[in-house]
């Protein structure tokens, strides 16, 4: 049987016999049976399996059996789950599970054992009479107790450790010696003396006589006189035995003094004791009851109080009053009026108050005055009439509206409200002599009202409320409320009139009144 060696030669397979006879170009079993078999005309070069492909041709791609899959091996704290046989990660490390420092150990990592810093070392508390050197952190003891450091007891007190202040045993009690003659009650033990040496027991001994003590037996010698000087009222007498030698001093007067003294004010007499002591002992000689005359008002310069300034349409007024300068009593009181000095009127607007100042108009007979202008503000025209006919005002505006300002028969005296768009024109009936005022309606601290007649009031402050309304007339009585939400019709009647009424005013809002009225009438607030 032949035996042949296959190898590739550019692409074709040759055989070679054995004997090296002759090369024989053939057309291989092999290499029908290659392609009859695979479909490939060559021989595999396999690339070897790994963790993701299986065992792969380089040259035709065929693969046999099966990836070889990753071989895990476990996260660690610093690393993730890793192939050993790819190097592939899954995940991410585990970290350190870290174990604080101790005294003896430091921050240790419980399942790698890595450490980081080192051990806290201990924190030693010393040691006690009764405890060990200790560490506070971890427990751990060090030597021995110190043991107590007496201080003895004594006679008071028990005796005590020094180191630790316990208190330990009974005190001793005091070692007491008799009290004798001459000496206390006395601890032999610490010195602490009670109550107070006996003394002689000498009945008969005395300041001019000696004697023996019954008790120790001492011979006791005369006492002697214990002399106590003489004073204003005694002698010098002896303390021990009252023997007296010589004559009392006296009393030596002193200078009067007061005593219990009220001062006499202006309109109350003063009151005193005159008292004498002696000027050596201090002893009272003689008291009598003094008094003093009331000393009388001294009158100052008068003040003003209560001070109500006059305006330009209203009188002003103030108290004059005259205090003592000594009791600040006030001593009189005089009411003072000044006169209101009325408006200025040099630029159309007074100096004084500010207000805008329209000259009065007079005239006589019918009329018509056109032109009448005025400013940007709240505006009332006083009508005056002395006549015995019709006196009819119709006050006509820009736009052309008419209102009858005045529509009455003979005299007349009164207010109206000035409404609509200025230019304003007037027209006037009127058999008699008249006149017209325009004034600004201005403010007032007032919120009662009285008056004749028709009226409007200056601006007021006031709360909505009830308010008592009174009239006395025979024609018609009307009142309007104006306030920042508009007009209210308050009253409207015919004659005499009594009543309370709801005047509705907006917080923070100001308000003034129109009256209609012929007769005499009053508006006051009863809150």
């Amino acid at each position: 049987m032949l035996n042949y060696l296959l190898k590739e030669k550019d692409g074709k397979i040759i055989k070679r016999r054995e004997n090296k006879k002759s090369i024989v170009y053939l057309v291989p079993m092999v290499f029908i049976l290659s392609v009859l078999l695979s479909g490939c005309v060559h021989f595999h070069k396999w690339e070897e399996a790994n963790c993701t492909y299986a065992k792969t041709c380089k040259i035709c791609g065929k693969t046999k059996g099966e990836a070889l899959g990753h071989k895990w091996e476990e996260a660690t704290c610093t690393e993730p789950k890793t192939c050993s046989r790819c190097g592939k990660t899954k995940g991410e490390a585990l970290g350190h599970d870290w174990k604080d420092a101790t005294c003896i150990e430091p921050k240790t990592c419980s399942r790698c054992s890595t450490t980081e810093g080192e051990a806290l070392g201990h924190d030693w508390k010393d040691a006690t009479c009764t405890e060990k050197k200790t560490c506070i952190r971890c427990g751990e003891t060090e030597g021995d107790v110190l043991g107590h450091d007496w201080k003895d007891a004594t006679c008071t007190e028990k005796k005590i450790c020094i180191r630790c202040d316990e208190i330990g045993g009974a005190p001793l009690g005091h070692d007491w010696a008799e009290a004798t003659c001459t000496e206390a009650k006395t601890c032999l033990r610490c010195g602490e003396i009670e109550g107070d040496a006996l003394g002689h027991d000498a009945p008969n001994l005395s300041c001019t006589e000696s004697a023996v003590c019954t008790r120790c037996g001492d011979e006791l010698t005369a006492l002697g006189h214990d002399w106590k000087e003489a004073t204003c009222i005694d002698p010098k007498t002896c303390a021990r035995c009252g023997e007296t030698e010589g004559k009392a001093l006296g009393h030596t007067l002193g200078d009067p003094v007061r005593e219990n003294e009220t001062k006499a004010k202006c309109t109350e007499k003063g009151e005193y004791d005159e008292v004498v002591y002696c000027s050596v002992c201090h002893e009272e000689i003689s008291r009598k009851a003094k008094t003093e005359k009331a000393l009388g008002h001294r009158t100052s310069a008068p003040v003003k109080e209560n001070v109500n300034k006059a305006t330009c349409t209203e009188d002003g007024g103030y108290d004059e009053v005259v205090y003592c300068s000594r009791c600040h009593e006030a001593i009189s009181r005089k009411r003072k009026t000044e006169k209101a000095p009325g408006h200025t009127t040099a630029n159309g607007k007074c100096d004084r108050c500010g207000l805008e100042i329209y000259e009065t108009v007079y005239g006589k007979g019918d009329d018509v005055h056109t032109n009448i202008t005025v400013g940007s503000g709240l505006y009332k025209v006083h009508f005056t009439n002395n006549g015995k006919s019709n006196y009819i005002v119709k006050v006509h505006d820009a736009r052309g509206d008419i209102d009858y300002a005045v529509n009455e028969i003979g005299n007349y005296d009164g207010y109206y409200f000035l409404t609509g768009k200025s230019p304003f024109m007037f027209e006037i009936e009127s058999n008699g002599k008249w006149s017209y005022t325009i004034e600004s309606i201005g403010e007032t601290a007032e919120t009662s009202f009285n008056g004749h007649g028709c009226f409007v009031t200056d601006i007021f402050s006031a709360s909505s409320g009830k308010w008592h309304i009174t009239h006395k007339g025979r024609s018609n009585f009307v009142i309007w409320l104006y306030t920042t939400k508009g007009r209210d019709l308050i009253v409207n009647d015919i004659g005499a009139y009594e009543g309370n009424k709801l005047l509705s005013i907006p917080k923070d809002s100001k308000a003034f009144l129109i009256i209609k009225a012929d007769g005499d009438w009053t508006i006051t607030p009863e809150n």
